[in-house]
C-alpha cells in the first residue's frame, strides 16, 4: 500500500483515512475513491454484485 500511495501521490497525513477492503486473507479488494482490484471489477461474465457505499464526513 505504501508504494501505492506514493504513486498515487496520497499525502501521507490521509493514508490512514483511507478505506480499504479486503478479502479475509488480506488480499486488496478496493482502494476507496482510488482503485478496485482487476480481480474483482465488473464485466460482462459478473453473475453477482456487492454494493457497497461511503460518505465522507
Amino acid at each position: 500500500m505504501k508504494s501505492f500511495f506514493i504513486d498515487a501521490k496520497v499525502p501521507r497525513e490521509s493514508r490512514r483515512k483511507i478505506p480499504i477492503l479486503t478479502t479475509a486473507s488480506d488480499e486488496i479488494i478496493w482502494v476507496y475513491g482510488w482503485r478496485i482490484s482487476e480481480t474483482y471489477r465488473v464485466t460482462d461474465k459478473t453473475r453477482k454484485i456487492l454494493v457497497i457505499e461511503g460518505h465522507q464526513t
